[in-house]
């Protein structure tokens, strides 16, 4: 079995500056091609539009849990029986169907044109990981329409939905093993793994945890449906206890992963738009490689152990995960920050998603850090919620980020400034606005679940209705997003210029949208980390 598929040799000599012009494509196309083809970028972009629709779903979801927590004293939207499903329906969609798809899916249209490849390792079977990812989020939300959701009172739908998790997560670690080995066996000559542009690099070192830890959580699918289908004998088969068992999927430090990419688009995308070269590349790596060790989750699930939390190497770990993100912030923050003779940043909306998306990501860390502190018992609170929104729409504002600045390279056309600095704008404060109210509901022992014997303090109801506000503005700022990026999807068949950005690593070294094999010419032997900054910085010495 090959890496990737034969491909024609490609013409010799180039400089990596210049664009090259886009050739067509061999594939065939219509609706035939699109379903049968194993371009990288063709999978990429079904990845990211099938996520933002399911984006859709969590928003919904996530509103009525956040309608129904307003008067804690009645279920009155969802009922009882209902609440849970619900509750576990929003985290279920918005981690494995919307956030790390959409990262994914980036990933697999930039990944291979930043390490210069002509296509993603094992193109067919990147393919099958995301008709396989559709089929299982299909089973998913199938099995929650009939009762059968963690928690669920029809027992063959429950087992349905354990299914179709399972192969939603297979199907993502597919995708994982085919971007990894593409960081490692198909760069281009001269690029070395110390060279690694940053997204791809956060790419494998956040698809490293995942391929380490995600078998766990299968092992956990496992163990349920087995005791499961035989009459749920022990207590690992019983419908209330699913969602504990898989539960430390959606908690810190596991949850953290989802960050690692994010860092990874951030620092692309504000050296480029400041305008500057970062002091330390390996310096950088370094930090986004710690920030994924620090993240691996599958030795902590309280299910099994329910001390696993009161470990001092857990409280240790919990407070060393900041370390990375505020060696990340201080980097970047000297790019920006004014200098004589210093260019002025270019202030899009990339770098208006970037900033405020750190700010949100870096939220979300220093809340897991207050988290272990044993004393304020926080686990199980509503502060556990708020951590989970910073995670998933911080990490949202920053992919959003990512697909305005590559944008060309998926589809040709740029989204328009107005529609993406609002975006950005209703996004960054519909995430405060939702989570703030948790963080406090949290500090005073509320719990995240609503019990029929929840005793609520006077104002967490109020509270509550502030967050469904900042959820609703959040829902707002993603319409006004996929409607710009539609814009840009029909702007795109005039073909953007090459490099827009004036971008500093090879992706923008080709046509925009990209040639069926990326590059119709030969790349020269890459001599550092950022080759086309290198190269114009030489062209204006000369």
């Amino acid at each position: 079995m090959t890496v990737t598929d034969t491909a024609p040799a490609p013409e010799a000599g180039a400089d990596p500056a210049a664009p090259a012009s886009a050739a067509p494509s061999p594939s065939v196309g219509g609706l035939a091609g699109v379903v049968g083809s194993g371009d990288h970028k063709v999978v990429g972009r079904l990845y990211v539009g099938f996520s933002l629709t399911f984006l859709l779903v969590a928003l919904v979801s996530g509103l009525l849990v956040g309608a129904e927590r307003v008067a804690t004293e009645t279920t009155e939207v969802l009922g009882t029986d209902t609440f849970f499903q619900v509750f576990t329906l929003y985290r279920v969609t918005a981690v494995f169907l919307f956030l790390m798809p959409l990262l994914i899916g980036l990933a697999l249209v930039v990944v291979p044109l930043q390490v210069g490849a002509s296509t993603v390792a094992f193109p067919r079977a990147a393919a099958s990981s995301f008709w396989g990812w559709l089929v299982g989020s299909g089973l998913i939300l199938g099995a929650y329409a009939g009762n059968g959701g963690p928690g669920g009172g029809e027992a063959d739908l429950v087992d349905l939905f354990a299914l179709g998790f399972a192969l939603v997560i297979v199907s993502l670690l597919v995708a994982c093993v085919c971007l990894v080995t593409t960081v490692t066996t198909l760069r281009a000559p001269g690029l070395s793994l110390k060279q690694v542009p940053l997204f791809s690099w956060s790419i494998f070192a956040a698809g490293t945890v995942w391929l380490l830890s995600l078998p766990a959580l299968l092992a956990n699918l496992a163990l349920f449906y087995v005791d499961h289908r035989h009459g749920g004998r022990l207590e690992f088969g019983t419908n209330v206890s699913l969602y504990p068992q898989i539960s430390w999927a959606f908690t810190p430090p596991q949850l953290f992963v989802l960050l690692v990419p994010c860092l990874g688009i951030i620092g692309e995308i504000i050296p480029t738009f400041a305008r500057a070269r970062p002091r330390s590349h390996g310096g950088a790596q370094a930090a986004i490689g710690l920030a994924a060790i620090l993240s691996f989750g599958a030795a902590v699930q309280p299910f099994f152990n329910a001390e696993a939390t009161d470990d001092a190497f857990y409280v240790l770990v919990g407070f060393a995960a900041v370390l990375p993100y505020l060696a990340l912030l201080g980097l970047w923050a000297l790019l920006l920050k004014p200098g004589k003779g210093k260019e002025r940043p270019q202030v899009d909306s990339p770098l208006h998603f970037s900033i405020l998306g750190l700010a949100m990501v870096f939220a979300a860390v220093l809340a897991g850090a207050v988290r272990v502190i044993d004393v304020l018992d926080l686990a199980g609170t509503s502060f556990d919620t708020a951590i989970f929104n910073y995670v998933i729409f911080g990490g949202a504002i920053v992919a959003f980020g990512g697909i305005a600045c590559w944008a060309p390279k998926l589809w040709g056309g740029r989204i328009g400034e107005p529609a993406g600095r609002i975006a950005a704008l209703l996004l960054f404060l519909g995430t405060i606005v939702l989570c703030l109210p948790d963080l406090w509901s949290g500090l005073i022992d509320q719990p995240e679940v609503l019990q029929p014997d929840t005793t609520v303090r006077d104002g967490v109801e109020a509270l509550n209705g502030v967050s469904v506000a900042g959820l609703a503005l959040i829902t707002l700022g993603v319409l006004v997003f996929v409607l710009g990026l539609l814009r840009s999807v029909k702007k795109g068949r005039d073909h953007e210029a090459a490099d827009p950005w004036e971008g500093h690593t090879l992706e923008w070294a080709t046509a925009s949208p990209p040639a069926f094999a990326n590059f119709t010419e030969e790349l020269p032997a890459i001599q550092s980390d950022r080759p086309l900054l290198d190269a114009r910085t030489a062209g204006e010495e000369s």
